[in-house]
């Protein structure tokens, strides 16, 4: 998926970056957010009790930033 075509929500850009900064227990997280992004591809259950990013879910993250 292209960044450039990338509609996701502020709550889903926020997430994003939350998941990637660390720190937040999956609870802490908007779990919708966390399931549309996990349909992306970005982010990944790495046990029951964390998700992490996605190399796919980095170059986004990089390239919303980019944008910003």
């Amino acid at each position: 998926m292209e960044t450039t075509d990338l509609k996701l929500s502020p709550s889903e850009r926020q997430t994003l970056q939350h998941i990637a900064e660390g720190g937040f227990l999956p609870s802490e997280l908007d779990w919708v957010a966390v399931q549309r992004l996990k349909t992306f591809g970005f982010v990944e259950a790495h046990r029951t009790d964390s998700v992490a990013l996605t190399p796919e879910g980095r170059r986004a993250l990089n390239g919303l930033l980019s944008n910003a």
